[in-house]
């Protein structure tokens, strides 16, 4: 049997293919008054694939709303995770299905809106497999700017407000974490993500 022949450029073109197509959905939730770009690793862990690594990035509006993407890589630990079993037929063994393992995905691409708490997309593996990605998630900003990043923070940092005001701030930024639970490639994954985000206001806001 010949070895399988990778084609790096077939990957970074999706990925090139995913940050634009994030790029325009979240630009489309921006709205009137501005908008946040973000970006940051994530760190999880899938029963069936063990410890994971990643990235993910998004774009959006002021609110909780934006379209994201990113990736997640199985990580090369040794020993490998033990894969579910799962029963597969086989037509040489009778009618009785006979119980085989599915080796886990070595990653998985994704596409996803998200609004507040919520994950829905699509999602692409290294099986070869589209599928359906969902997933629940919380999360929080803080503003660590001395001044708060469109003004006073009566709050503290951890409650930032992230309304733009009648004038044209500075682009301000701010950093986040969420901590979620999600459907990916086929599998469960609990995972945390630190982001660093950018918002920005525009001239016409009020």
């Amino acid at each position: 049997m010949p070895a399988e022949v990778k084609y790096p450029g077939r990957c970074n073109a999706r990925l090139a293919l995913q940050g634009g197509l994030v790029l325009a959905g979240g630009l489309a939730f921006t709205g009137c008054a501005g908008g946040h770009l973000q970006a940051g690793p994530m760190l999880g862990y899938s029963p069936a694939r063990g410890m994971t690594w990643g990235w993910e990035a998004g774009a959006g509006g002021l609110g909780l709303v934006r379209a994201s993407t990113g990736g997640s890589y199985r990580a090369k630990l040794d020993p490998d995770p033990e894969p579910p079993e799962r029963a597969i037929a086989d037509p040489d063994a009778g009618s009785e299905p006979q119980i085989k393992a599915a080796p886990p995905a070595d990653y998985v691409h994704y596409l996803a809106l998200e609004p507040i708490g919520v994950s829905l997309g699509a999602d692409y593996s290294s099986t070869g497999k589209l599928g359906f990605m969902a997933g629940l998630w919380a999360g929080w900003v803080v503003d660590l700017n001395p001044e708060g990043a469109f003004g006073p923070n009566p709050s503290g940092p951890f409650r930032p407000d992230i309304d733009c005001p009648d004038y044209d701030p500075e682009p301000a930024l701010l950093f986040s974490a969420a901590l979620g639970l999600r459907y990916l490639g086929g599998e469960w994954e609990v995972y945390l993500t630190p982001k660093a985000v950018l918002f920005y206001c525009f001239e016409y806001a009020s």
